[in-house]
């Protein structure tokens, strides 16, 4: 799937032309014909599921295969043909499990009909020529575009639940739930027709997975790190050797930690990995230092002017100057030409790298931010919500999401804290940046009317919040309640509103950072099968600060 413009770039404005995450149209081909050799082993996965057979090495690399292609990352070609082998390994295992089942029973061996067969290709450009020819055929046998973009937007909410599925898999969790769904789903798609109703329903089963896949990371987070708790973070350096981790598996920071513990070398977050500042069992070690840098939009900005090498897992992360290429790597996406991918429990190139490098010369003053995580912040408010509600003195909660750095976001947000009602409250889950204390809204009865509910997207916090309060409110007054405004323009945009829908929530806005991975016309096809009207919000739109009445 090619991006189609992020918004996000406020800097350059270079996705209209070439996404600066390096989302190519020739990544589209290789997406296609890396997921076709998944959906062509499903087909024998599920006969072998059928028989109570082990499909372990299906889930392996369905879930890799999808989690990998999240973002179109322009992938190393070595990386892209290790996928390839590791496709074939798993073909090889799962057929010969099914034709020793089919022998067993007396059943004829294969089940692909002629054309549908799918066969490893070691050279870039035959991965091409294959991609770009099953992309053409899709196209040909799914000539409605309506049906066709339904496909599309189940491939999308697949790579989303693997995102949370491989991260839980890192920490140890997985969930037999999420992997029978993938395989269900992939078995579906490699059926040549599939109905509308049916894609609809398995696009409303991908919400409720989808949440659970969240659910599931933070149940794994917090088993292997404690239950998250407010944190104050260091955020100017100190001198030293250092390293700086940036990106979302935090396994990896863990597992830098313990190799640098007696090195003498500092370790810094970066961008989402702040996060892991609110998690006892990482703060209790000595050479987490703070964090560095700012948001993903100053990425590389952060990365050129941090004197050591920089390890990063995530799945929105922009194409890096060669310049500082060197001293990048990797253990899982994104797989960037010249950066180097090394192997899960083996981090010694990096300490050699931080013994290298210069370090910070000096110690500036310095500075903190204290910063929370949803869980303890909307715990010690949630009961006395729902007294005031019962007491008729809480009219209104609006749940945002996004970020006060983007000025459209920051503009709505102002606009909405003047006009807040005063029996109303405001919870923004996520993104960087403070009001200043002179705009704070005040308080109703000692709860803040403006609530920092955590420093990331936690969509997942914003979804049981909402349930907290389903227990003792109708629909009615649910509604009237309880609305959302989003902003954001990441990948998992669409399994989150899925999520919404399946959680029977209707009364959002989007706002006007829109993700790059759906098409107009995959737009407009997820509001008609759903029902949903989807409005940009603006600072002027008066309707911003009266949600309860959207359509």
């Amino acid at each position: 799937m090619f991006s189609y413009g992020d918004n996000f770039d406020s800097y350059t404005r270079a996705c209209r032309i070439k996404s600066i995450c390096a989302k190519s149209p020739t990544g589209s081909a290789i997406e296609e014909y890396l997921m076709r050799g998944v959906q062509y082993i499903s087909v024998y996965a599920a006969k072998i599921k059928h028989f109570s057979g082990n499909i372990d090495e299906f889930n392996h690399i369905a879930i890799k295969v999808f989690y990998v292609t999240i973002n179109n990352i322009l992938i190393d070609d070595r990386v892209i043909l290790e996928l390839v082998k590791e496709l074939e390994r798993a073909k090889d295992s799962i057929k010969a499990k099914y034709v020793q089942i089919s022998k067993d029973r007396g059943f004829s061996i294969d089940i692909m009909p002629d054309g549908y067969h799918w066969h490893a290709k070691y050279k870039i450009s035959d991965i091409l020529k294959e991609g770009e020819r099953l992309l053409r055929k899709k196209r040909e046998i799914f000539n409605d575009e309506y049906v066709y973009n339904l496909r599309e937007l189940v491939i999308i909410a697949l790579k989303g639940i693997a995102k949370y599925a491989r991260h839980s898999k890192n920490l140890g969790f997985e969930s037999e739930k999420i992997y029978d769904f993938f395989l269900e789903t992939l078995y579906s798609l490699s059926i040549d027709y599939v109905s509308e109703d049916r894609l609809g329903a398995i696009l409303i089963d991908a919400g409720k997975i989808y949440y659970d896949s969240m659910k599931l990371f933070d149940d794994a987070l917090t088993s292997r790190y404690g239950e998250p708790s407010p944190s104050r973070v260091r955020i100017t350096p100190r001198k030293g050797k250092a390293i700086l981790v940036s990106g979302n598996n935090i396994r990896d920071l863990e597992a830098i930690l313990k190799a640098t513990q007696s090195k003498n070398i500092d370790v810094y977050t970066h961008g989402e990995m702040m996060l892991a500042f609110c998690y006892p069992e990482l703060r209790q070690f000595k050479n987490l230092v703070g964090n560095y840098g700012d948001i993903l939009l100053d990425q590389q900005m952060d990365i050129e002017s941090f004197p050591g090498p920089v390890m990063i897992n995530s799945d929105c992360s922009y194409d890096p100057p060669e310049v500082y290429r060197g001293r990048m790597f990797t253990t899982s996406i994104p797989f960037w030409r010249g950066v180097d991918y090394i192997s899960e429990d083996n981090f010694s190139k990096v300490v050699t790298s931080a013994l290298d490098s210069e370090g910070f010369s000096d110690t500036p003053p310095e500075k903190f931010v204290d910063i929370d995580c949803t869980k303890g912040i909307l715990s010690s408010y949630i009961e006395k919500m729902k007294t005031l509600f019962k007491k008729g003195k809480l009219k209104h909660i609006f749940l945002v999401s996004g970020s006060l750095l983007m000025p459209s976001f920051g503009e709505y947000m102002q606009n909405l804290l003047k006009t807040l009602p005063e029996d109303s409250i405001v919870i923004k889950f996520s993104g960087f940046g403070y009001l200043p204390e002179e705009k704070e809204p005040g308080t109703i009865e000692g709860i803040p009317r403006f609530i920092e509910a955590g420093i990331y997207e936690n969509f997942y916090s914003m979804l049981r919040f909402i349930s907290f309060f389903r227990e003792f409110l109708t629909e009615e007054e649910e509604k009237n309640l309880i609305s959302a405004v989003i902003y954001s323009g990441q990948e998992n945009l669409l399994p989150v509103l899925l999520s919404f829908y399946s959680f029977g929530i209707r009364n959002y806005k989007i706002g006007n950072i829109l993700p790059y991975n759906i098409s107009p016309g995959g737009y407009e096809t997820f509001m008609k099968k759903f029902g949903i009207k989807i409005k940009n919000p603006s600072p002027e739109d008066e309707e911003l600060t009266n949600l309860s009445g959207m359509e």
